[in-house]
């Protein structure tokens, strides 16, 4: 991750993060460890303005606006670990049954996180039906940012974040592009 020069506040220092992703035919993996000693979170459509992770995914790979599929990873104030659909393309034609709609929680993803010693890692696995409309497939090289927001109780202080296009503004044409880095074979089973 690097922090983002856009954002400044005088003395707050942005806490140290890292990430692992994987895509499979069951949907998205996403684990994020991170050191931040004071969390403040803001839950809900403006959690960015908390404690909070947002990560992106372009569903179409063009680069439009509108193929944006964005979600926001955080924990309230008891510790509880929600995911939150912040914004989707245009739903047409047949949706996944059990689809979520942008602004709402994500009640079917698996969610958690662990706490201890200012080190939090979040845990998620998100089922294919809420990357809808993204197909993955095999070899893909998805599209894809993630943004660490941080506030240590008075406002949003920065973020960290891996490719561009979520914090600033919302721009998928700067978004990463994601490598497999494991062979393609089984490795249990």
């Amino acid at each position: 991750f690097i922090p983002n020069p856009a954002i400044k506040s005088g003395t707050a220092q942005l806490p140290p993060a890292r990430f692992a992703i994987g895509f499979s035919q069951t949907g998205l993996d996403l684990i994020v460890e991170l050191v931040d000693k004071i969390h403040v979170p803001n839950p809900g459509l403006e959690s960015w303005k908390g404690d909070s992770k947002q990560f992106a995914i372009d569903t179409n790979e063009s680069g439009h606006g509108a193929d944006n599929l964005e979600f926001s990873l955080y924990r309230d104030q008891s510790g509880k670990s929600f995911l939150f659909k912040q914004i989707a393309p245009p739903p047409s034609g047949d949706l996944p049954n059990d689809y979520v709609f942008a602004g709402n929680i994500v009640s079917n993803a698996m969610v958690s996180s662990e706490q201890s010693e200012g080190k939090t890692i979040y845990k998620l696995h998100l089922p294919s039906s809420e990357l809808y409309p993204y197909a993955i497939s095999k070899g893909a090289r998805p599209r894809f940012s993630i943004l660490i927001n941080n506030n240590d109780g008075a406002g949003r202080t920065g973020y960290l974040e891996w490719a561009s296009g979520i914090g600033s503004a919302k721009n998928p044409v700067v978004y990463g592009r994601l490598s497999p880095q494991i062979e393609d074979k089984t490795y249990l089973g």
